[in-house]
This record gives structure tokens, sequence and C-alpha cells, in this order.
């Protein structure tokens, strides 16, 4: 070892002060830094008033392989990147997409409804971007459906960081109660609840059924030998058939 630290009471390693570089690693047969354990942030950048003009920067050319290669040891895989602000890409490629909204209206949201936008709520603290009020979705008089329940969310401090003024969104299970917070799908595979009596088959498009809050299948009719299929709104397709043990069935959502 280069340098060996086998204890320390306060810092490890202390640089009070440095011109250029803190810590300069000019090669490393492996990795640069690397943090085994550590009781709270293994890297910590800024304190209190104190902070860098930028988090983390890979200048160009760029490194040979991932810029950026996380993962989360929680089940829930929440989160591998936790942030409030805005974030730019050329481009994105996800398996799904989710939206924050929150819950209005008299009725509580359970996973697997279909809701419909009613209004608009503030911004959380600390970001830019205002929310989605939403109630289930209904063909009468809610029925621009913008999303399917994934889960409820809370707002609560970081594990380890209560006495942090920063919040974090965590899914709970249990249904959203107006004033909670939802996740919503709004393109990929979720559980979508359908109506009791609704028939189904796998590849059929979806969509508001009478029952507030569920899927059923686009309705056809044959015209001089022609199918023509009804011009109700399509929230996804199914991706298999009811079954009697389940009011869900997994459908591609697509809203559109």
């Amino acid at each position: 070892n280069g340098v060996e630290i086998e204890g320390a009471e306060g810092n490890g390693l202390y640089v009070g002060r440095a011109d250029i570089n803190g810590v300069l690693i000019a090669n490393a047969a492996v990795d640069g830094v690397q943090v085994a354990d550590s009781g709270d942030d293994g890297v910590q950048i800024g304190s209190g008033a104190q902070s860098s003009n930028y988090g983390v920067y890979v200048p160009a050319p760029g490194v040979a392989y991932d810029a950026l290669l996380v993962s989360t040891a929680n089940a829930s895989g929440e989160w591998g990147l936790f942030t409030l602000d805005k974030i730019y890409a050329a481009n994105v490629t996800s398996n799904s997409m989710t939206l924050l909204a929150q819950v209005t209206g008299e009725q509580a949201l359970s996973p697997g409804e279909l809701v419909a936008a009613a209004g608009v709520a503030e911004p959380l603290s600390g970001s830019p971007t205002m929310l989605p009020l939403v109630r289930p979705a209904d063909p009468t008089a809610w029925a621009g459906v913008v999303g399917v329940v994934e889960s409820r969310m809370v707002l609560e401090p970081p594990a380890g960081k209560e006495d942090n003024s920063d919040l974090v969104f965590h899914s709970v299970a249990g249904a959203a109660q107006p004033g909670d917070y939802v996740a919503l799908m709004v393109y990929g595979v979720a559980q979508v609840k359908v109506a009791e009596t609704a028939v189904i088959q796998t590849g059929q498009q979806l969509t508001l059924a009478e029952v507030a809050g569920t899927a059923r299948a686009l309705r056809t009719v044959q015209v001089d030998g022609v199918t023509l299929t009804e011009g109700s709104m399509v929230v996804g397709i199914a991706l298999a058939e009811p079954t009697a043990d389940s009011d869900t069935i997994p459908v591609f959502v697509t809203l559109r």
C-alpha cells in the first residue's frame, strides 16, 4: 500500500487546502477510489453552504464504457437515481415510463385502477414541475385517462438522514387516499383492473369500461362486411385473458 491508515479517531485523510487537486490519482490498475463500506454516504459532495461547481464531471472524450453504472439492493428498485431536478439526455432507453400525481376527489385509488386528469397540484418543494391531480376515470364525467395506478407513494426522509430536510419518494402498500401521492404507469406493462363481466382476448385493444377505473375491450361492429372499431380512447393492449382468481390482467399501456 502506498498509504495505509489502520485507524483514526477523526478524519482518515484531511486536506485543508490545495491549490490544484485535493487528491490526484494519475493511474490505477483497478479502481481509482474504492469505498468498501461507510456509515452514511460513500461519497459526499458539498457541505452546508459549501459546494462544488459540478457534482460529478466526466470530460470528453469520456470513459470507455458506462459513465454511470449503478444499482440498488432495495427490492423495489427505488432508486438507481433520485433527483427533483430535470435530466437531459440525447436519447432515453427504458422498459416503462412512470408519472407522479396527487389524488383528488372523494374516492381512494388502488393499484391497477385507470385514472383521469382532474386538475393540477403545486410542485414539490425544490422541484420546478407541477403535478397532475387524478381521480378514478369513468366514461361520463372523467374520461381523460392519463395512467394506471402502480402504487401509493409517500415522501419521507432518506434512511439514515432523518434529521435532513430533504425528502424522497417511496412506494408503500395500500390504497391512496385523497391528498396522497401515486405512481402512474403511462407507458409499459402494468396490471390493469378489468370489468367483472369483461370478455377480453390477448392482443385486443382496451378502453375505459362503464365501471369506474376498469378497462374493457373495444367494441366492433360489422357494416357491409367491414369490421369497424369504436372510436373510444385506447388505454392499452391486453397481454393475457382475465382469470377467475384476479381482477387485473397485464396490459401494455399506450394511452392514445
